[in-house]
């Protein structure tokens, strides 16, 4: 035994270290040379390029195999390619893999440069399929939720420790020699109706120098890990029932326990709500690049009549001209403002011509083509001219149900209203009915040929002898529900929103 005084002087070591440390103050350092952070500079002002020597050199070839674009000084013999518009509509739709936008191109508000991963696609669809991310989820991933699990695992031990005290047939001062195994398998699956189901097969294993124990090493099952159980669990008031099961996804976790409010848009139902909304965006910007086609079709069409029309203007001028500056009796004046007339209408000529330049290199960019082949495209279509008279009403009926966006603004009023009606269940208590079954077997061998008893675990399984069961309810309710009555009302009030949209569009 310590006397007073040793156990005093022991604890005043520790404190007087302590105070020596707070008194000593914060440690200075001192450099022996100046210090040089050109280095780090370097290397914390260096902006890293993403792109290897091989992407270098790829980049160069395809800028040097371009061709430049068509200019006024340099406009060159151009072979005409006289094009449909059927056949553009083709090469549009053929090269649009990434569904670009008419008058967008170098635009501030440009998608495909300034965030593509949100620009328009011909993959959209299929990334809203297989999308994974919370609250985006697709039709796969949210059909996981029901997928069976499978989990294993098989650990093993030894230990040797001293006795203190006599303990089940050891003497005090006698080593203790354990070894053990355990083994864990599951098979754990959540039903449609929110209901979670496991299988567990368990072993546990010991061996050690205890010589008032039945066998020196045994197979056994637990009543925390009994070797055969099959547990149950079904909630019975929020978050019940196959409804909002496929809405918001299963309420109780692949644990066993409730999931928190973080959500009610997790389920196959709104998934496939989603993928529709996905399809309808991909509907729409198909629809604006083929309206955009056309346009600039037509657009171009309309380039070649203005340019045709200055060329002959341009042609009579110039004869103009040439007939006033030949007639000696024409006077000065007169000859300058044919002069005059003729280099305007050339100036005129020469703007439309580049017009017509723009106007082609803007349907090429939408289309997918390179900005200048060796071509110049040259619309073979003709315009219909006849006189065209919709009908008042039914265009728009026609524009109320076959209108895109308002397709989708009413699945978007759907998704809220499911959601809605998931959120109000979890405004209920969370009350779970427990039931469990579990068989335990034991043996000195795992397997075995063998008569006597208890030697044979599975065997001690299989009779079924040492079963055990449990049954019960479980309840939990946050008191005032405030979580889940905020997202009713976040709910009506997105719903209240949508609708009112929905009148205005």
């Amino acid at each position: 035994m310590f006397s007073r005084v040793s156990v005093v002087r022991l604890l005043a070591v520790p404190v007087l270290l302590a105070l020596g440390g707070c008194l000593s103050g914060p440690r200075e350092l001192t450099y022996l040379n100046e210090a040089d952070l050109a280095h780090y500079r370097d290397v914390a002002t260096r902006i890293v390029d993403p792109n290897s020597d091989d992407d270098r050199a790829e980049t160069a070839r395809r800028a040097e195999m371009a061709a430049e674009p068509r200019r006024l000084s340099q406009p060159g013999q151009q072979e005409i390619w006289d094009l449909s518009l059927q056949e553009t509509m083709k090469l549009g739709l053929k090269n649009s893999e990434i569904i670009r936008e008419s008058g967008t191109f170098l635009s501030p508000s440009n998608r495909l440069l300034n965030n593509p991963e949100f620009a328009a696609s011909v993959f959209n669809p299929a990334i809203q399929e297989t999308n994974v991310q919370f609250g985006q989820r697709g039709v796969e991933a949210a059909s996981a939720d029901f997928d069976t699990t499978f989990s294993s695992s098989m650990t093993w031990g030894g230990s040797n420790s001293i006795q203190r005290i006599n303990n089940l047939g050891l003497s005090a001062g006698d080593t203790l020699e354990e070894d053990t195994g355990r083994f864990r398998a599951s098979l754990s699956k959540i039903t449609g109706a929110g209901t979670q189901m496991s299988l567990s097969h368990n072993w546990d294993y010991t061996a050690n120098n205890q010589p008032n124990q039945l066998f020196p090493s045994s197979f056994f099952g637990t009543a925390q890990s009994p070797t055969l159980g099959l547990q149950m669990r079904h909630p019975l008031l929020a978050g019940a029932g196959t409804e909002y099961t496929q809405i918001a996804g299963p309420r109780l976790g692949r644990f066993g326990g409730a999931t928190s409010i973080v959500g009610v848009n997790q389920g196959v139902v709104i998934s496939r709500i989603n993928s529709d909304i996905t399809l309808t965006d991909f509907e729409v910007a198909i629809r604006n690049l083929v309206k955009g086609i056309e346009d600039h079709y037509w657009d171009l069409h309309l380039a070649y009549r203005v340019y045709h029309t200055q060329k002959v203007a341009l042609d009579s001028s110039e004869q103009t001209w040439r007939m006033v500056q030949g007639d000696p009796r024409r006077p000065a004046a007169e000859k300058a403002q044919a002069r005059d007339n003729y280099f305007e209408i050339k100036g005129q000529t020469e703007s439309a011509r580049a017009d017509l330049y723009s106007a082609e290199s803007r349907l090429r960019r939408l289309i997918g083509l390179p900005v200048n082949d060796g071509r110049i495209i040259r619309p073979s279509d003709e315009p219909i001219t006849a006189q065209f008279t919709p009908d008042w009403k039914s265009s728009l009926v026609d524009a109320l149900t076959r209108r895109v966006e308002l397709r989708r603004q009413k699945w978007s009023i759907k998704s809220l209203q499911l959601q809605l009606t998931a959120a109000e269940s979890l405004t209920k208590p969370q009350l779970d009915v427990v039931l469990g079954y579990n068989v335990n077997g034991f043996g000195d061998d795992l397997l075995g040929q063998t008569n006597r008893p208890h030697r044979n675990a599975y065997r001690s399984l299989a009779d079924g002898n040492f079963t055990g069961w449990e049954a019960g309810v479980q309840f939990n309710m946050p008191l005032g529900m405030r979580t889940a009555q905020a997202q009713v009302r976040n709910l009506e009030l997105r719903l209240a929103k949508a609708r009112k949209a929905l009148d205005e569009q």
